[in-house]
């Protein structure tokens, strides 16, 4: 049971993923084509983000200049999920083997989303609170400022969170009742 509602689970997540960073890799693209063409409220909003991404330590800049390839990429890793959730569904060994690899590049790609909370986060945070207008309601500049609290919490919190529970999948994964799981479904398909 735990094999296939995890299944169904990345198959969905898989598929939602893949789209998702295909779609912002794209709308990435446009805004810095935008920004570059002289859009001015984009080029305004734009060059203050990339003023404030410059002044971070490396890798930030770089991980910032190439974010639409990155995306890119997180597509391709969202692909492999659904490939390896399919093949676990189905019980094929590798797919157990593959997910396993994937739950623990999940978790270094998690420790380091850590690090944004840090220092990506907070120089964001003051690059939007510099490009608000002056006139804003104080109503609304201070529920700007708890949103901008809130995601700065929620970039520390979530990756903790999803180490640990990529850890115990990957563990789950690993007990020899899962592996008997795939082996046994192995065998009959051998002895068909």
């Amino acid at each position: 049971m735990f094999v296939t509602v995890l299944s169904w689970a990345f198959i969905g997540l898989g598929a939602i993923g893949a789209c998702f960073f295909a779609l912002f890799s794209l709308v990435s693209t446009a805004t810095q084509h935008l920004a570059l063409a002289g859009n001015a409220p984009i080029h305004h909003q734009m060059l203050s983000i990339s003023q404030a991404m410059q002044g971070l330590p490396p890798p930030w800049p770089w991980i910032y200049a190439h974010e639409s390839q990155l995306l890119l990429l997180g597509s391709a890793v969202a692909l492999l999920h659904l490939a390896c959730a399919l093949g676990m569904l189905w019980r094929r060994r590798w797919a157990r083997v593959g997910f396993i690899a994937l739950m623990l590049l999940d978790i270094l790609l998690q420790l380091a989303m850590i690090p944004y909370a840090y220092v990506v986060q907070p120089a964001l945070t003051r690059a939007v609170q510099a490009d608000m207008p002056a006139g804003l309601p104080p109503a609304f500049a201070a529920w700007m400022e708890r949103v901008m609290a809130f995601q700065h919490i929620e970039a520390m919190v979530r990756p903790v969170l999803l180490i640990g529970l990529f850890a115990w999948i990957a563990w789950r994964l690993h007990r020899a009742s899962v592996r008997q799981e795939f082996a046994g479904q192995r065998s009959a398909g051998n002895g068909a």
